[in-house]
């Protein structure tokens, strides 16, 4: 039967400036299991008693997962923690549950290696579901300075513990709204696809006496695709994975092709613009969308926090092997607080309640992330409220590449007609897919279409396209796996076919899985005409 066994009052005296050692050492444990998962920590835990006290049996009711249920564990020795008991050992555990209370007096438990007397602690007040049995076989155990010891070394391990569960909830958090953000960029994009591919074949058929309502039309859908990505750029900026695609290139064109982005939104609002980089002449080592992307989210911002009617100027120069470019205007200006905090993510300062402005305050964030990504910098300068505002943005300049042997430029509209190509289209919307198949049409390709991959496998083979395009997220059997059986059906046609992911998931993750399932291109709704043209011309 278990019975109270006492400490020894007259034991051997213990040195004490040992255990004071022992226990300063113990104190590195937390340095040790940062970043640790919650078996790491117990392992580490024991492992640290274990050197010091005798302690030859340890049983622990832990959970490994922040949101799981305890799980018992045992030890044996210096040997690692499992969750294989034997009867024996089984039984052991169930008479260490019964024990009341934790205190400084062993309770004498028969075991399979003979009696052992075991001390019980909970893992923290907090955590009365969590709790570690030491046992050991040991002359006098426990000494005061053995339960002095295992008490310090438990409560830091709760601590670690709760360390580990918060980074384990912080990362499914992530995680979460990872997903949640990429299919909302899906489903936000899917309903976009077809007005863009509609506004083709309006235009593509002849309204003139509708140009101005096409052109407005084309300027908001453009707008809600910038909003589509810079809600699925904040996944990219609070988790570091901003990704660059490097080539070597002219800083001036980049330049001048956020200025013809934006040239819409200006004219517009009435805006006067400037232009003057007649200095900048520099290539830069880096990536031409992600600049780009850079210098139209500074001219937006001028854009927009300027009234209508406003200056907006660019000015660049090089020196030193430097390029330095100031987009600068005279609208609203930054208040000196906010001045510190503008590049800040989801910072916009004073929000009135028209919200005339908009955006999302990741444009400036993004900014700064891709400067810092080009070994750059951008700085913000403003007097005051009212009294406008530059940004200014330092790259470093490189040699630039050789000039490749120019080819003359494709004529896409008449490239497909001339050869003939069939194009086989799978999406599950049938605005988009109807809307698509037509100006596909137009443009003289041949093309068949399925809602579903079932459709989809019946009648493509006999098409014996050239080229396919399929939407990822279909029901059922997705584009990935499609993409698989339908190069992996009888016929020898399809199986040569260039397949071409058109979807609503646009993460770099999502363009690597799509190579890697097969695909030779993947594109991201709404997709412009003329960038699928291009794809197609390509498969040929």
């Amino acid at each position: 039967m278990a019975g109270t066994v006492a400490s020894s009052t007259n034991e051997r005296p213990e040195d004490d400036r040992g255990a004071l050692r022992d226990l300063m050492g113990l104190l590195a444990l937390p340095a040790l299991w940062a970043g640790k998962d919650p078996r790491s920590i117990i392992d580490l835990m024991a492992g640290a008693i274990s050197r010091i006290v005798p302690v030859r049996v340890a049983i622990a009711e832990v959970r490994l997962r922040s949101r799981g249920t305890p799980v018992a564990l045992i030890r044996l020795g210096a040997g690692p923690w499992t969750e294989q008991f034997t009867p024996e050992w089984l039984a052991f555990a169930h008479t260490c549950r019964s024990i009341p209370l934790y205190s400084d007096r062993g309770v004498a438990v028969p075991s399979p290696i003979g009696e052992l007397r075991v001390l019980r602690f909970f893992m923290g007040a907090g955590a009365r579901d969590e709790r570690i049995w030491l046992a050991s076989q040991a002359p006098g155990f426990p000494t005061i300075n053995n339960v002095a010891f295992m008490r310090a070394a438990v409560s830091l391990a709760v601590s670690g513990l709760q360390t580990a569960y918060s980074e384990a909830e912080r990362s499914e958090a992530l995680r979460a709204k990872d997903e949640f953000l990429a299919l909302l960029g899906h489903e936000l994009r899917n309903p976009l696809a077809p007005i863009v591919t509609a506004l083709g074949l309006i235009r593509r058929k002849g309204a003139a006496h509708l140009e101005d309502e096409i052109s407005l039309i084309g300027r908001q859908v453009h707008h809600l695709s910038r909003l589509v990505d810079d809600l699925l750029d904040i996944t990219r900026i609070t988790r570091d994975r901003v990704d660059l695609e490097r080539s070597v290139f002219e800083l001036r064109q980049a330049l001048l092709e956020a200025v013809e982005m934006v040239l819409p939104m200006l004219e517009q609002r009435r805006h006067s613009l400037q232009v003057d980089i007649g200095e900048l002449t520099g290539s830069v080592d880096g990536d031409a969308h992600r600049l780009r992307q850079l210098f139209t989210n500074l001219l937006v911002n001028a854009g927009k926090y300027t009234p209508e009617g406003g200056e907006i100027r660019v000015h660049a120069h090089q020196a030193a092997g430097q390029a330095s470019v100031t987009i600068s205007d005279n609208g609203s200006g930054i208040e000196p607080d906010l001045l510190p905090r503008v590049f800040d993510l989801f910072e916009q300062g004073k929000v009135s309640s028209d919200r005339a402005q908009g955006g999302l305050g990741i444009g400036l964030a993004l900014v700064r992330k891709l400067a810092m990504l080009h070994e750059g910098s951008v700085t913000a300068h403003s007097e005051g409220a009212g009294k406008g505002a530059s940004f200014t943005v330092r790259l470093p300049l490189c040699q630039p590449a050789a000039a490749p042997a120019s080819a003359p430029a494709p004529d896409l509209a008449q490239s497909a007609a001339a050869k003939g190509q069939r194009v086989f289209l799978v999406d599950d919307n049938n605005d988009a897919r109807e809307t698509l198949s037509s100006l596909l049409g137009m443009f003289g390709y041949k093309v068949m279409a399925a809602a579903e991959a079932g459709e989809a496998l019946r009648k493509a083979p006999d098409f014996e396209p050239d080229a396919v395009i399929l939407d990822i997220g279909l029901p059922g059997m997705d584009g990935y796996q499609l993409a698989g059986a339908m190069r992996s059906s009888d016929g020898a046609k399809l199986r040569d076919a260039r397949f071409i992911a058109l979807t609503g998931y646009g993460q770099e993750s999502d363009r690597a899985r799509a190579l890697t399932a097969g695909f030779h291109t993947h594109l991201v709704k709404p997709v412009q005409i003329d960038e699928l043209l291009l794809a197609l011309h390509r498969q040929a």
